[in-house]
């Protein structure tokens, strides 16, 4: 019975710990939004298309970007992106891998000939707000900051 109960719980830690040892680090990208005037933008989008990854900026224009590890390979190359209303974008283009701790920091200029309240979202911002906001209805947290 002893044997038996040992068995078990042997057969139980060996379960949990492959479990960790196939797992693989969530990568993070953080940084910091700021105008060219050096000021903090707030509530621009931040994201990595190509991974579905994507944040909004706080008020002192940070954001944070966590990438679970299995949506990686190891010297994968993308592209992320911060756009925000009155803007023009600005897009970056890194490797990353699994575990990666990466600080990536945007300086976005006006959009030439429009002003704030009258610049309208592209297409692909549309769906990926949409994209965004229905997973959140799912009760799937999409973006943290």
């Amino acid at each position: 019975m002893v044997l038996l109960r040992i068995a078990s719980l042997l057969s139980i830690v060996l379960f949990l710990g492959c479990d960790a040892l196939f797992a693989q680090e969530s990568a993070t990208v953080t940084g910091r939004v700021t105008n060219t005037a050096g000021q903090p933008e707030s509530g621009v989008l931040v994201w990595i298309a190509s991974l579905n990854v994507a944040a909004s900026t706080g008020p002192d224009g940070s954001y944070r970007l966590i990438i679970p590890g299995s949506r990686i390979r190891a010297g994968q190359p993308v592209a992320i992106t911060a756009t925000g209303t009155g803007l023009q974008p600005q897009t970056w283009y890194i490797s990353l891998a699994p575990g990666d701790q990466r600080v990536l920091n945007f300086t976005l200029a006006p959009s030439v000939g429009a002003t704030p309240a009258h610049v309208i979202p592209t297409l692909s911002e549309w769906a990926l707000l949409g994209l965004l906001l229905g997973l959140a209805a799912l009760g799937v947290v999409v973006m943290k900051h």
